[in-house]
């Protein structure tokens, strides 16, 4: 799990700046001083992880500022970036790594990582940084103790022979996200030794038991493997955190229908799971109902399906079912049994209990490719049976495969039409007034309503997620914005999600800091969750000269901050007051 990350020479930030992933993080500071950019970063870094670019993808269509030159504050210098990730050790217990890692884009596609340095529970593992000017890399391994190996016999060795083996055997590739984290990405190359490095080297030499060249390989590829499986770890823990992430950008998307396609953009993917997940949409709902400022409206949907099951429903419901359609039905009814299929499997030979007697080494194979052959053709074949059973004076036999076949189309129809969420291809989206039943279009109804849906859903339906909104406090009443902050602290208690927001609320802001002061005082009311001081991490990006610097509130048990408000505590309204 990701619970810190910092970021340098990115748009505001000349220095590295930290940002702790609490359960609810926020984000405060005037406009422009980049707090957008801190969250827009992790889009960046998820393009990095998961598609091995600094440049927007089209797969990921998600809005960051797209290439390099549009987001290092300096151009000629790399991206700074750190990760801090909460793991499991080998034997189950807690472990904690950190990453960071500097970035530039190659001029074709691809990542080139200019440093990397590995420290895990406190304690620096590994370390390179790469020179563009000599085109050499300068290593640093500054923790020999990971690796145990046994030494050799005492002998004497050449320090430079020894020395140049290890390099070419240990030589980190700069390339890649986390260089490191396959196997293919270390390479022999021109490299200058570090002075830790070096003064490993001269104490094992000096030991009592010299290695041998061919221990000291072994040695140094043991430490290289013990790095790499490091790296894995790390690699797949920013994976999985960045594929689940959600991030819902400001102004976002009010649409009036949504197709397949928005199953996949992540501005509309909300609104496409709540038209196919019918206990979502319910809660979601619940949520805007307990409110008195939006529960006059429901969320609705009308989930078109496909023409075709129109057509064929028509066909069925006016007696005009072909015959064709009904045999071929009966027979991929029959299917549904291995009898037929077992039946195929021996008769053509594709199993035996031998396996040298059959192409195929197993039976559920063999079932398989008959099931896959015999599906194909059931038109055919259904009409066969039915041949064969008329043949046979069988009639009542007869008519019952018939009847299975009209029966079997019965259900899959009335399925389609009762369940439509999960068959529809397309849905209509409008709000229903509770009152009177009126369908009320998305632009007819207020901006915020419709504005909160995503991410409410998301609050409501995700678990153990990133989740990342900005402002979502734009077009909501003040009352509703103290609501959202309940919602947050529940989904972060209830359901393991984090929450990183950018906001200019006060109402959030000030929810929050009751909700602490309320749990320090206690009791809670019943139904009330608790919110601690360490649930919550409040930031302050102030502008400079030199570059944006992000301050961190400590807040206290009595819901309260540690240290004074930058420029006071929206100081604007007491100016207006007093």
């Amino acid at each position: 799990m990701l619970t810190e990350f910092s970021i340098g020479n990115y748009q505001a930030f000349s220095t590295p700046q930290r940002v702790p992933l609490k359960p609810i993080t926020l984000i405060f500071g005037p406009n422009s001083a980049g707090k957008s950019a801190m969250l827009r970063s992790l889009l960046l870094s998820k393009d990095a992880i998961l598609h091995g670019t600094l440049t927007k993808t089209d797969v990921s269509h998600e809005q960051h500022p797209g290439r390099p030159i549009e987001f290092l504050r300096k151009s000629s210098s790399p991206l700074q970036i750190k990760f801090t990730v909460d793991g499991k050790a080998a034997d189950g217990s807690s472990q904690q790594h950190q990453i960071a890692l500097e970035w530039s884009q190659q001029s074709n596609p691809g990542i080139q990582t200019d440093s990397m340095m590995v420290v895990e529970q406190g304690k620096e593992v590994a370390a390179y940084r790469y020179d563009k000017r000599t085109d050499l890399l300068h290593l640093q391994f500054v923790t020999p103790d990971l690796v145990t190996s046994e030494q050799a016999e005492s002998v004497k060795t050449d320090r430079e022979i020894l020395k140049r083996g290890l390099m070419d055997r240990a030589l980190l590739a700069p390339h890649g996200a986390i260089p490191g984290s396959k196997s293919t990405d270390f390479t022999s190359g021109e490299y200058e030794s570090e002075p830790n490095f070096d003064a490993w080297l001269d104490e094992l030499l000096a030991a009592k038991d010299k290695p041998t060249l061919t221990s000291f390989g072994e040695q140094i590829d043991g430490f290289r493997s013990a790095i790499h499986k490091r790296l894995v770890s790390i690699l797949a823990d920013l994976s999985a955190e960045f594929e689940g992430m959600a991030y819902h950008e400001p102004l976002r998307p009010v649409p009036k229908q949504i197709t397949e396609e928005s199953r996949n953009d992540p501005a509309l993917s909300e609104w496409w799971k709540l038209a196919s997940e019918p206990e979502l949409l319910r809660r979601v709902n619940d949520w805007f109902a307990s409110s008195p400022h939006t529960k006059r409206h429901r969320l609705m949907f009308d989930r078109l399906l496909p023409v075709s099951d129109y057509k064929s429903l028509v066909a069925q419901l006016g007696g005009e079912l072909t015959p064709d359609d009904a045999l071929e039905a009966a027979f991929e009814a029959e299917l549904l049994t291995d009898q037929l299929c077992e039946e195929f499997v021996y008769a053509n030979g594709l199993w035996d209990d031998d396996p040298d007697e059959g192409p195929f080494y197993s039976q559920e194979e063999a079932m398989g490719v008959a099931h896959d052959t015999l599906a194909s053709e059931a038109r055919v074949r259904g009409w066969e049976h039915f041949n064969d059973l008329v043949a046979a004076e069988d009639i009542s036999r007869a008519l019952a495969f018939v009847l299975s076949g009209v029966n079997a189309l019965r259900k899959t129809y009335a399925s389609r039409i009762e369940s439509p969420w999960k068959h529809f291809k397309q849905a209509d989206i409008y709000f229903e007034d509770v009152a009177t039943g009126a369908k009320i279009s998305p632009s007819n109804l207020g901006v915020g309503f419709s504005q909160m849906v995503p991410f409410v859903s998301s609050a409501l339906s995700s678990e153990n997620r990133l989740i990342a909104i900005e402002q979502p406090e734009l077009h909501v009443h003040p009352a509703l914005q103290t609501e959202l902050a309940d919602l947050f602290i529940n989904s972060a208690k209830e359901r393991g999600n984090r929450f990183l927001i950018e906001t200019h609320s006060e109402h959030l802001i000030l929810r929050l800091l009751r909700r602490v002061r309320e749990t320090n005082d206690g009791p809670l009311e019943p139904g009330r969750l608790p919110l601690y001081p360490e649930d919550l991490c409040v930031l302050y990006v102030q502008p400079g000269d030199q570059g944006s610097e992000v301050i961190e509130l400590p807040v206290t048990p009595d819901g309260d901050f540690s240290r004074p408000w930058p420029n006071g505590f929206f100081a604007e309204r007491s100016a207006e007051l007093f």
